[in-house]
C-alpha cells in the first residue's frame, strides 16, 4: 500500500473514532487536543514525544 492510501486510511479511521466517542480534534498549543462535542471543552491533548537519532541531529554527518 502506497504512502499516500496509508495515510487516507489513518485518516478515516481517525474521524470514524472522533464520531464514536462524541470528540471533535483541534491544535492546541501545538499538540492535538480533544474537544467534547457536548460541553465544547477541551478533555485531553496529546504531543507525541520523541527523540531524533543523532544521524539526523547532526545532518547526517
Amino acid at each position: 500500500m502506497e504512502m499516500k492510501q496509508r495515510v487516507q486510511h489513518l485518516i478515516a479511521d481517525v474521524e470514524r473514532a472522533c464520531i464514536k466517542y462524541k470528540l471533535n480534534m483541534t491544535i492546541y498549543d501545538g499538540k492535538l487536543a480533544f474537544v467534547d462535542q457536548e460541553s465544547r471543552h477541551i478533555v485531553a491533548t496529546w504531543g507525541p514525544q520523541f527523540k531524533l537519532s543523532e544521524e539526523s541531529e547532526h545532518g547526517g554527518e
